[in-house]
């Protein structure tokens, strides 16, 4: 005589794939929230860098560039018009 398996195996075997695939799933969607926000604040910091980099590019001509203009304009102030020609014609770095 052949013995089947009870009906309640086969119940409790379904039960088990079911919670393990909600885990599994559940697991896997966690990693994929992570990673994205792991990527984004990459990504951010990255920028970030890039901004900074050009930043400093541009920051260190704006006081040589001031001061002319400030002298520039006190030439054209006290009426020296050879000092002011000088300044508006120094080349530019």
């Amino acid at each position: 005589m052949i013995h089947h398996p009870s009906p309640v195996i086969w119940v409790n075997l379904v039960q088990y794939l079911v919670i393990t695939l909600v885990c599994v799933a559940i697991f896997l969607g966690r990693e994929w929230i992570r990673t994205e926000r792991q990527q984004s604040l990459l990504k951010e910091a990255q920028l970030t860098s890039e901004l900074n980099f050009l930043r400093s590019q541009i920051h260190p001509a704006l006081p040589g560039f001031n001061t002319l203009n400030n002298l520039f304009s006190m030439a054209q102030r006290d009426g020296n018009e050879e000092l002011g020609s000088g300044i508006s014609n120094f080349p530019a770095s």
